[in-house]
């Protein structure tokens, strides 16, 4: 088991209206405060045995505050876009004085949005560019929530995001999600955001393997709960109190942990392995709901401060058995939204061949934001196009945290009808369930 991330959310003046030399300073002091609160808690978690991999911060989302400059009215967009890359670079700039790894910014909450505006859209067509630009940002979208509805039109130009993100570094998918009910401060990428003015931290963990582990050592499927229930608590405890004697001493309060069992691309790391040391023939056959399902009313069971997903998670090209089962067919994308009505994140990390369109992708993040609604959960797609490659064709990514696979199978699209969702976003804008 290892802390995956140990995210900071805060508030950042992006649009502060200080001297650079003003802004650089009530920076230097909210930082230096984030690195004295990280350092404690690798030393804390060193002395007991558990690796860090990575720190990270996440802040408010774009267009959370009065008084941002793209809600005004005749503003100069382009003069505005300008400056919120001077303040991107100003929060880089500050992370990498500390060692903070990785950022979440510029979340925009469409889902909030009735009047979803030309803004929007034109912000939104940027985001591959910043995406490539800067190469710790990450960033999401909320396109739908129960309190809102879902947004079509956002979902459209989510799914224009995903197509246009790789055309230059495929990679760079990895660093945008569709997001559909997720609460703030949710630790894992890019799904973070920030909301309160106070700052807060949390932790993400990396623990398939202590699943896999219990899994093998159990006698029966009772056994196996009881085990894993009490290797969760004993986990808890002993990241909770270094986590709450750090929040009393630098009073950044410690939102909780999400108690989703991440994998590493190895097979003793995998989700999928659990599954099937389960008793299923592998993964994605019939039977694989039930294991998930299980593993799933495990972590609800917890009477513990879990946040964020804190469910079964998916991650295909993060798990070695999930990439193995997909290369050999064993599942499909129908599949993984069955398994998301009990999971934690949903699509994740999804190859997909370069030429699906943006229609059909819109229609699968549809297809999400609905089971999202109906299931009042918390759910993610983060959909990987690799251009140039065909349905039979494996992604040929280069990353410690990934594995590669075939691409996807989808069910193809192809002539639109007249009262095609997809092209009628604009007209609908919004829909809520009854």
């Amino acid at each position: 088991m290892k802390i995956r991330a140990i995210t900071i959310g805060l508030q950042f003046p992006f649009y502060q209206p200080l001297g650079i030399k003003s802004l650089e300073s009530v920076l230097d002091v909210q930082f230096q405060t984030s690195k004295e609160l990280l350092d404690e808690l690798k030393e804390r978690f060193k002395k007991i045995g558990i690796e860090i991999q990575t720190t990270r911060i996440c802040t408010q989302p774009l267009y959370q505050k009065e008084g941002n400059p793209f809600l005004k009215e005749n503003s100069n967009f382009n003069e505005n876009l300008n400056n919120l890359r001077k303040g991107i670079e100003l929060l880089i700039s500050h992370c990498k004085k500390v060692n903070i790894d990785l950022v979440a910014c510029l979340t925009i909450l469409a889902d909030e949005f009735e009047n979803y505006s030309l803004i929007e859209q034109k912000f939104l067509k940027n985001v591959p560019r910043i995406l490539e630009d800067y190469d710790n940002l990450f960033t999401s979208i909320q396109v739908a929530s129960q309190k809102y509805g879902i947004n079509l039109l956002s979902i459209k130009d989510c799914a224009s995001i995903i197509k246009q993100i790789p055309l230059n570094r495929p990679f760079n998918s990895h660093k945008f999600c569709v997001n559909v009910n997720v609460p703030e401060d949710t630790p894992f990428f890019p799904a973070s955001y920030h909301l309160s003015d106070k700052p807060k931290f949390s932790i993400a963990l990396e623990m398939a393997d202590e699943v896999v582990s219990t899994i093998q050592h159990s006698d029966s499927f009772y056994d196996f709960q009881k085990k894993l229930k009490s290797k969760f608590e004993e986990i808890f405890k002993n990241i909770s109190n270094i986590c709450e004697n750090c929040e009393k001493k630098f009073n950044i309060l410690f939102h909780g942990i999400d108690f989703s069992p991440a994998p590493f691309p190895e097979d003793l790391k995998s989700i999928g392995k659990v599954i099937e040391e389960m008793g299923i023939e592998y993964f994605g056959a019939q039977g694989t709901f039930f294991a998930v399902s299980m593993i799933m009313n495990i972590i609800k069971s917890l009477n513990i401060k879990k946040i964020g997903f804190s469910g079964f998670m998916q991650p295909i090209l993060e798990d070695s058995i999930l990439s193995k089962r997909l290369d050999e067919g064993k599942y499909t994308i129908d599949s993984l939204l069955l398994y998301s009505a009990t999971c934690g994140t949903g699509l994740d990390c999804v190859p997909l061949q370069g030429d699906v369109s943006e229609r059909e992708i819109f229609y699968i993040l549809l297809d999400l934001a609905s089971l999202g609604l109906s299931l009042e959960k918390p759910l993610t797609a983060r959909l990987m196009l690799v251009p140039g490659k065909k349905e039979s064709e494996k992604s040929e990514f280069e990353s410690i945290y990934f594995c590669n696979s075939r691409m996807m199978k989808i069910k193809r699209l192809t002539k639109a009808p007249s009262n095609d969702l997809y092209e009628n976003a604009e007209k609908i804008k919004f829909i809520r369930f009854l």
